[in-house]
């Protein structure tokens, strides 16, 4: 079953788009190429289940990663 993802005004900390799981779950890779080609973003930080993108001053900092070993969908 495909599930429709859309944008979401969210927590507006930073000016950028955001996608969570993005390994995760197998539709947000063609969700988030899909909203680019269709110009409703211009860019998005794509983040790792497991991980966290930490911001200093709207800028990303460093990457965090909570799970060492990942295991690959399929």
């Amino acid at each position: 079953m495909e599930k429709n993802l859309r944008l979401l005004n969210c927590l507006n900390f930073i000016n950028d788009a955001c996608c969570p799981h993005y390994d995760e779950e197998p539709e947000r890779e063609p969700s988030t190429l899909n909203f680019i080609s269709n110009k409703e973003i211009e860019s998005i930080y794509c983040i790792e289940g497991g991980s966290a993108l930490h911001f200093k001053n709207e800028i990303a900092y460093k990457n965090i990663q909570f799970i060492k070993i990942r295991i690959p969908i399929t």
